[in-house]
């Protein structure tokens, strides 16, 4: 199917306009949400030789 008329796609409303999709930017909300300052080695139990 070839055409060389442009033809408008249409976009329907989303029925839930507070979602968004999760984005790569989101996920670097996530991440600035954790204490910078916190050793994420903490989390962990120190070994026992």
């Amino acid at each position: 199917m070839e055409s060389d008329e442009h033809v408008p796609v249409y976009v329907p409303e989303p029925k839930h306009p507070e979602y968004h999709a999760p984005s790569d930017d989101d996920i670097q909300v996530e991440d600035d949400d954790e204490d910078p300052e916190e050793d994420p080695n903490e989390e962990h139990e120190p070994e026992d030789d």
